[in-house]
């Protein structure tokens, strides 16, 4: 007999959930007269399934260890005093436009020199 992949997965399944609960075994045994006597146990729970279930039920809560991912990430920026100053013109520009265009509402906008602000 062969087993769809759902089978095999709900019998597995089925098996685990008895092995979680304590699974009841059925066992016949002769007596020395002859006679067939049906004995029935139960199993205590496997903690190894238990284990199992609940580490990949609650991944976060249950694992064995949670791994960090640190990354780090170096930045190294070099620009000219020209460069700077080029890029403030064109933001300073920028908002004046949208000013102009009702986008932004600024009364005043000053980029102020470096030479200056070194005095």
């Amino acid at each position: 007999m062969t087993l769809s992949d759902e089978e095999w997965q709900e019998k597995a399944e089925q098996g685990l959930k008895e092995l979680i609960e304590g699974a009841t075994v059925t066992k016949e045994q002769i007596d020395k007269d002859g006679c067939v006597h049906t004995l029935e146990a139960k199993l205590p729970p496997n903690i190894d399934a238990i284990k199992f279930t609940l580490k990949n039920r609650s991944k976060g809560k249950w694992a064995d260890k949670t791994e960090t991912t640190i990354t780090q990430v170096n930045v190294n920026l070099n620009a000219s005093y020209n460069e700077v100053k080029e890029l403030m013109a064109r933001e300073k520009q920028r908002l004046i436009e949208e000013q102009k265009e009702g986008v932004i509402d600024i009364d005043y906008i000053e980029v102020e020199n470096a030479e200056n602000s070194d005095k």
